[in-house]
C-alpha cells in the first residue's frame, strides 16, 4: 500500500511545483521527503497495488504515523473513480455559472471536433483557444479536400475576413454598446456557406429557447455577408432541450435548438457527408 500511495502522488507533486503557490510549498517539501522512500528498500522492490479495504483497515490500526497514509490512499483512489470526479465537478465547478458555461462552451467544442473526424475531415490547430483575434482556431479540410475555417469565439471573424459587421455600424450612436459580435462556434467555408453554434448552459428554458433563438437569428443575418448559406443553432443542456427544432426563415438561413450530441449530426450535414 505504502508504495502505491507515494507512486500516485509522484505526478501531483511534479504538478504542484509547477504551480509554483506559496501556499502549497510546505506540502511540497513533505510530500517530495516522502518520495525520497521510493529508492529504499523494502519499497524499492515491492510491486504497487492499489490498496483494498482490508489493507487500509490494518495500516490504520498500526498508529502513529502509518495511519496517516490511509485518508491520503483513500483520496488517490477516490481520485480515479469516474463518480468522484462528476461529484466533484457538481461541488467545485458547479456553483460557478461563468466556469459552467465556459466548459459547456468547450464541450461543444469536442463534440464539434468530433463531428469533424467522424465525417473524415482532417483537423489542424492554428493557435491556442481564446483569442480570435489571431483568426480561426483551426483549419479544417472536409473529405473532398476543401478547406474550412473553424472559429472559437467568432467576433474576429469581420476583421479576418475583410468584411464590415452590421452591429457596429448600428449601434455607433450607443457609447459602451461594444464591439463586434460574434457566435460561440462557427465553422464557415467563406463565400459558400456557414454553421453556427451559440452555446447557452441555463436550466431556465426562456434563457435557452427564446434567449437564444433571438442570438441565433440576429447571428444568422450578420453571417449572410460572410457565406451566402447559413445554418444557426442554439445549443442547450440535455434535459432542457429534450429534441432539436428547426425553421427556416428564408431559403438561405436554418435556425435551430439543438442538444450537444446533435451536433455531429449538424457537422456531416454542414460537410455534405
Amino acid at each position: 500500500m505504502t508504495r502505491w500511495t507515494l507512486d500516485q502522488l509522484v505526478p501531483l507533486v511534479r504538478d504542484a511545483e509547477k504551480l509554483g503557490d506559496p501556499h502549497h510549498r510546505q506540502a511540497v517539501r513533505r510530500a517530495k521527503a516522502a518520495l525520497t522512500l521510493l529508492d529504499v528498500e523494502p519499497l524499492s522492490d515491492v510491486t504497487p497495488a492499489s490498496p483494498t479495504p482490508p489493507d487500509l483497515a490494518a495500516v490504520a490500526a498500526e498508529g502513529h504515523p502509518w495511519r496517516l497514509l490511509v485518508p491520503v490512499a483513500r483520496a488517490l483512489q477516490a481520485a480515479g473513480d469516474p463518480e468522484e470526479l462528476a461529484r466533484l465537478a457538481r461541488e467545485v465547478v458547479g456553483p460557478s455559472p461563468e466556469l459552467t458555461g465556459r466548459l459547456f462552451h468547450l464541450a461543444v467544442l469536442g463534440e464539434v471536433l468530433h463531428g469533424l473526424r467522424t465525417a473524415g475531415a482532417h483537423v489542424v490547430s492554428r493557435h491556442p483557444l481564446g483569442d480570435s483575434s489571431r483568426g480561426p482556431a483551426y483549419l479544417v479540410t472536409d473529405h473532398e479536400d476543401r478547406e474550412w475555417d473553424l472559429w472559437f469565439e467568432a467576433a474576429g471573424a469581420w476583421g479576418y475576413y475583410d468584411v464590415e459587421e452590421l452591429y457596429p455600424k448600428v449601434a455607433h450612436g450607443v457609447p459602451g454598446a461594444g464591439g463586434a459580435l460574434g457566435t460561440d462556434l462557427m465553422l464557415i467555408r467563406p463565400g459558400e456557406s456557414a454553421l453556427l453554434l451559440e452555446c447557452k448552459h441555463s436550466f431556465r428554458p426562456a434563457v435557452v429557447a427564446r434567449g437564444g433563438y433571438l442570438q441565433a437569428l440576429a447571428y444568422a443575418v450578420e453571417a449572410l455577408d460572410l457565406a451566402p448559406a447559413v445554418t444557426s443553432v442554439v445549443v442547450g443542456p440535455e434535459g432542457v432541450v429534450v429534441e432539436p427544432g428547426y425553421g427556416n426563415p428564408d431559403p438561405s438561413t436554418r435556425i435551430g435548438i439543438v442538444r450537444p450530441y446533435d451536433v455531429p449530426i449538424l457537422i456531416e450535414h454542414a460537410l455534405g457527408t
